[in-house]
């Protein structure tokens, strides 16, 4: 018989609360058969009663009857040590017990069944009535005399029937010696201290797991919701590297490559890719192949890091291609036959492609700024609300793309430098792409999870990722939103051969999505054959899926295929990613407002008449140490120009929105009614409203200081009507020597303005 008194689930012990957690427990098995087994907890605690008579032991008979706690009070003491126990004394206490059963049955007798089961330490039991119970304590008692001398787990004991195996544990009791108990003693504490070990680290992967293992356990407890964000995070990235270690062992385990007759000669050519001008090794075949000759032989080129192009253009070599001579030497003898062994150096091919990967990306990302920054820059009409918004949208995708831009710039640089894990393999500016479109789809995830209401949710919009918005990414997934879409698919795959099977595991789906409301996932082997089949027929297929399938596709190749690993990846791409400059908010302002009636006779001026303006007061002005104004500042276009001659001047508009649009800009707005304005001032340019033009002018004329200047549009109509207020005007202009300056038809009607006319204009410019 084997007894082993450490087979016990303790997590589930702790789980459930059980007092005897830290109790070895001991499954008892009968090495010839019949097999009788037993549950035994160590400490003073046993099963199944032997009655047992010998003339060896007749001084024992006439002893005091043996109790339960003096059977207990000796193994405390063995097990504390603290009062030594003679090997006699060990000997007499088994030969009482097993004399006196019966008296022990009487007392175990007493305790209630949830007592016994308690002594029996949560073991299995094939029987719960009482009589029984008994019996299976009282054996582990008798039981636990054979631990005492051995130093291990497990203890044999020959024989079957109750006296036999007596005479068993007493023949191991007869060489018993105080040594042994002194060593069972230390043994039992290195299994407590290993158990308390082990509680220990359960309570902890409850409460701060950190290990694999250590989630998993908490996973189970708590459920996957119950983790902190840095939790998942540590549990994303110990997944990942999990994978990852699992992808590298497979790609570094060697790769059979079978032979191929390809009954053609075969030649090695040395050139240089075309394009990209690296090193290319061509095996080229002297004669046309059979079809299934070439598809043998271009399958084992690619198992060699090959492949077969047929361009043959600008001094392109055509046929089988490898970067590397070893890979080429080794396709030379798979097509003569010969199978040979592919070992993979994962650290030298890893490098390679890291350096091909950033030397792409470097180049996408030049090309990719360089069209956004034209487009940014480029001059657009946007004189009607339909031009205006359409030069916004375009300026907002040039700022995307010079965001998406830099950063594939950063990522080049980072996987040249090594400093990526998860996103080492990214070669292609769509996976970039991807990593933008997953982030803001989990953004908005967010948003939904943690508003407080849909006005709130509209407010966030536009809201940029963060970490925290790593925790709401999801995989690609072949969703189910409109169940009658997919019962269309299924009547329509259900008489495609090859998809007749999957038209049946499909149907549950559709049913689980119609009964519950709620969008369903499809798994990716019923969904991506459907897809691959279907062609990627959008009209036949569930509105996601052709995505799903290229999103997933754009993952794979960079050995993402699940969700820990993406979100691990998302947390890297976070630390590269630049978001978009924000529209210049003047800008947006002005483009507002096109297609609305603000201000009086609002018409902006074009920047060269602006700098004209600008530069006829410097060439008149006397005293340069004053301040300058804009009265009817508009938009603020003739202010610019002032500011571009190196002065700031005061702003003054009636329009509040126009005044938004200066204040964006930065300009110093002194009022709204320049008539109403005081004060004194250098220098005033102005483009004044044509309905109020003269007025205007002469106001303009007493704020001027001693040596000033002032330039003006005027309109048309000032020199041409016949009027009092027109005719004193011109005399006026006349007395003080004014200069005028007829403009050319049209000067207002530039559609690259925010607004137009035909109204005919004048300069006038003036100095003290």
């Amino acid at each position: 018989m084997q007894i082993d008194h450490r087979q016990m689930d303790l997590f589930g012990s702790v789980e459930q609360g059980s007092s005897n957690a830290l109790k070895a427990v001991a499954v008892v098995e009968v090495e010839a058969t019949p097999i009788v087994s037993a549950v035994i907890p160590i400490h003073h605690e046993c099963t199944d009663a032997v009655g047992l008579e010998s003339a060896a032991v007749q001084p024992i008979l006439s002893a005091a009857v043996m109790t339960l706690a003096e059977h207990e009070n000796l193994m405390a003491r063995v097990d504390d040590g603290e009062v030594p126990v003679d090997p006699d004394e060990v000997r007499s206490s088994f030969e009482r017990l097993v004399r006196d059963a019966d008296s022990i049955r009487g007392e175990l007798g007493k305790f209630k069944v949830a007592d016994l089961l308690k002594r029996l330490g949560g073991s299995f039991v094939h029987d719960r009535k009482k009589p029984y119970l008994i019996e299976k304590v009282l054996d582990g008692l008798i039981c636990a005399y054979g631990f005492l001398c051995v130093t291990s787990s497990l203890i044999s004991i020959q024989g079957i029937g109750l006296e036999q195996r007596a005479n068993s544990i007493r023949l191991k009791l007869a060489k018993l010696t105080a040594e042994q108990l002194a060593a069972y003693r230390a043994y039992l504490n290195a299994e407590r201290e290993e158990r308390k070990a082990k509680l220990l680290a359960y309570a902890k992967a409850l409460k701060t797991p950190e290990t694999l293992p250590e989630f998993d356990l908490f996973i189970r407890k708590h459920s996957e919701s119950a983790l902190t964000p840095e939790m998942r995070a540590r549990r994303d990235e110990l997944v990942a590297e999990k994978l990852r270690a699992e992808q590298t062992l497979a790609a570094e385990k060697p790769v059979v490559v079978g032979g191929v007759d390809a009954s053609t000669g075969m030649q090695l050519v040395e050139t240089v890719h075309t394009r990209d001008k690296y090193a290319l090794f061509v095996v080229k075949l002297a004669e046309r192949v059979e079809r299934d000759v070439y598809a043998a032989l271009n399958t084992a080129a690619k198992k060699l890091g090959g492949r077969y192009s047929s361009y043959n253009r600008d001094g392109a070599v055509p046929g089988f291609q490898f970067r590397d001579r070893d890979a080429a030497e080794q396709f030379l003898l798979v097509g003569r036959g010969e199978s040979v062994t592919k070992q993979t150096d994962t650290e030298a091919l890893a490098a390679e492609k890291s350096a091909s990967a950033a030397e792409r990306l470097k180049g996408l990302a030049q090309s990719t700024k360089d069209v956004a920054e034209e487009g940014l820059t480029r001059e657009r009409m946007t004189n009607t609300v339909k031009r205006a918004s359409q030069a916004s949208a375009a300026q907002e995708t040039a700022r995307k793309d010079i965001a998406l831009a830099k950063t594939m710039d950063s990522l080049a640089d980072a996987i040249e430098q090594g400093t990526v894990k998860h996103l080492d393999r990214l070669t292609d500016k769509s996976q970039v792409v991807l990593f933008s479109a997953l982030l803001r789809a989990a953004k908005q995830r967010e948003i939904n999870a943690t508003s407080n209401g849909y006005a709130e949710e509209l407010a966030r919009k536009g809201e940029e990722p963060t970490l925290a918005t790593v925790d709401y990414v999801t995989y690609p997934e072949f969703g189910i939103y409109v169940p009658d879409q997919v019962d269309r698919l299924i009547g329509e795959i259900a008489s495609i051969s090859g998809l007749k099977r999957l038209s049946t595991k499909l149907k549950p789906y559709a049913n689980e999505a119609r009964r519950d409301g709620a969008r369903v996932s499809v798994p990716e082997e019923i969904a991506l054959p459907i897809v691959n089949r279907l062609g990627r027929d959008r009209y036949q297929l569930p509105n996601n899926w052709v995505d799903a399938a290229e999103e997933r596709k754009r993952l794979q190749r960079m050995g993402i295929t699940t969700v820990e690993q993406l979100r691990a990846a998302c947390r890297e791409f976070l630390r590269y990613r630049h978001e978009a400059d924000k529209a210049d908010r003047a800008t947006e302002l002005e483009r507002a407002i096109v297609g609305t009636e603000v201000g009086l006779d609002f018409f902006p001026s074009p920047d060269e008449l602006c700098t004209n303006l600008v530069q006829n007061v410097l060439r008149r002005m006397k005293v340069r140490t004053g301040k300058w104004l804009e009265p009817s500042a508009g938009t603020g276009s003739v202010a610019s120009a002032i500011r571009s001659a190196g002065y700031e001047p005061d702003v003054v508009e009636l329009s509040p929105a126009l005044r938004e649009v200066l204040a964006a800009k930065g300009f110093n707005i002194i009022g709204s009614d320049f008539l109403e304005i005081e004060g004194s001032f250098g220098a005033i340019v102005m483009n004044p409203p044509f309905s109020s033009d003269i007025r205007h002018v002469r106001h303009a004329w007493s704020l001027l200081e001693e040596g000033g200047a002032l330039s003006s549009v005027v309109g048309e109509g000032a020199f041409t009507r016949n009027d009092a207020e027109a005719v004193e005007f011109r005399k006026w202009l006349e007395e003080l020597g004014a200069e005028i300056e007829k403009l050319p038809s049209g000067t207002f009607a530039d559609r690259k303005l925010l607004k137009t006319t035909g109204a005919a204009a004048r300069v006038v410019t003036l100095a003290r």
